[in-house]
């Protein structure tokens, strides 16, 4: 019952580390989210994987590997909560670079672009994303309805009939719709309290339905239940920015309830098959709890059950390599350089003896172990918290809608897809939609800085 423990100390250290976060004047936000996720996936999840053992379905055989008769390990539980104490401290205490004059002037590029350029910048983000998802759909030689039925089979790698194999890479492109949606509502949630035309705050809404449809139908399209779980999250936060909180806590219901929906029952809703013909409620509910299961039997299988070889942080150097350096070499020289593996493979193989499947995801505290075991783990999630502190140190400007959406959104990222899926080379890809944006952003910023409010009246509220 290992797993109770870890919840108890990191619910403890949260409102230690809470409170200390508050004394260092430093939102402490961030160490509850953090808090949050580690409980679920390293505490609740552990425990109903070891009741529920017996009723997960054939899908998760691979966690036959692992002996998990007693649950999490007394040492996994202590590298977990020993990670979340360096994230924490780290976040705390760590190098404050707010006074740096390159952190200075990143906030001021984003928080000096006027609403309207916002506004027009996410417009022709949206309508990229669309062309991207254009060509996806082109690939596949299908109809947009048919790969919306079969979303989730494709993404397990499954042939369907009439529709062609073919790259995510258009698809992942087609994602900064999340990061054009995240600036509408943002812009919408700001002028709602204005006293302008109601024109305007009506084509603003509409233009922020729209947005969310289409990013809705992307990310139903790419079948990831996290990224799909994240941006109602974010439009949560966002929207409900200036509302009073008994309006908050309606919608955080209906969040959570749609949230849970997704969360459980995702992979049927994407038309995956999911269980055996003897279905039960515990099947359910072991099969929805095998689905976060891997971070737990990633780390008892790599704590206990691998003779591993240390990989020293070499995943941080191969990331913008698998990224940016094989899609250059294959569109400049034609071929594609053999790699050494990425720790997200080197995991799987663990498993399943190949990764031609799939891969495995690596948690942080198995991403740190492999580094270099115990210091690994230490250094990483330093490196976590470190990150961490350092978005709210550029996004620091809390008074401007875009650039408090613009953080939130980072930091869920991190939070949730840092934690879960940490290796490198994955993090660095799938966040392809907050990082490309915000480049393009930067480099066009001189063009973008005017007034600060999207109409031409005052912002009087």
């Amino acid at each position: 019952m290992m797993g109770i423990v870890v919840s108890v100390m990191i619910l403890l250290c949260a409102l230690l580390f809470g409170y200390l976060s508050r004394q260092n004047v430093v939102d402490p936000k961030p160490i509850w989210w953090t808090a949050l996720v580690y409980v679920v996936i390293y505490g609740v999840i552990p425990v109903l994987l070891l009741f529920l053992y017996k009723d997960i379905g054939p899908r998760f055989y691979w966690f036959n590997v692992v002996e998990y008769d007693r649950g999490i390990s007394p040492y996994s539980s202590f590298l977990v909560i020993l990670s979340y104490i360096c994230i924490s401290l780290s976040y705390v205490y760590g190098p404050n670079v707010s006074g740096s004059g390159v952190i200075r002037g990143i906030n001021k590029t984003y928080s000096r672009i006027s609403l309207r350029s916002w506004f027009v910048f996410a417009f022709i983000t949206q309508l990229a994303s669309l062309y991207f998802l254009k060509l996806y759909t082109s690939q596949r030689g299908a109809s947009l309805y048919v790969l919306l039925q079969n979303a989730g089979r494709l993404r397990n790698g499954e042939s369907i009939v009439g529709v062609n194999d073919a790259s995510w890479t258009f698809l992942s492109y087609a994602t900064c719709s999340i990061f054009a949606s995240a600036v509408i509502s943002a812009i919408y949630s700001e002028v709602r309290s204005y006293k302008t035309s109601d024109n305007i705050k009506t084509g603003l809404f509409i233009s922020m339905l729209i947005s969310i449809g289409i990013t809705l139908l992307i990310l139903w399209l790419k079948a990831g239940r996290l990224h799909l779980f994240n941006f109602i999250v974010l439009i949560f936060i966002i929207l409900t920015r200036r509302v009073r909180w008994q309006t908050r806590l309606i919608f955080a219901i209906l969040g959570f309830a749609l949230g849970y929906l997704i969360l459980t029952s995702g992979k049927s809703l994407f038309g995956v098959q999911t269980s055996n013909d003897n279905v039960t409620y515990f099947s359910k509910i072991a099969d929805a709890a095998s689905e976060f299961g891997f971070p737990v039997m990633s780390l008892e299988l790599t704590t206990h059950s691998v003779n591993i070889l240390w990989r020293f942080f070499i995943d941080y150097a191969l990331a913008p390599i698998y990224v940016f350096g094989l899609p250059i070499s294959a569109f400049v020289f034609g071929f594609v350089p053999e790699l050494q593996e990425s720790v997200a493979k080197i995991n799987t193989v663990a498993f399943l003896g190949t990764y031609s499947s799939g891969e495995i995801p690596v948690d942080i505290v198995t991403l740190g172990y492999y580094n270099m075991g115990v210091i690994g783990v230490v250094i990483t999630s330093l490196i976590f918290g470190f990150a961490m502190k350092s978005i709210n140190s550029v996004f620091s400007e809390h008074n401007n809608p875009i650039v408090s959406a613009v953080k939130y959104m980072i930091i869920i990222y991190f939070i949730s897809v840092g934690i879960m899926y940490a290796d490198p080379v994955n993090f660095l890809r799938d966040s392809f939609y907050i990082w490309m944006p915000l480049l393009v952003i930067a480099i066009g910023s001189p063009t973008l800085k005017s007034r600060r409010n999207i109409v031409d009246v005052g912002k009087s509220r």
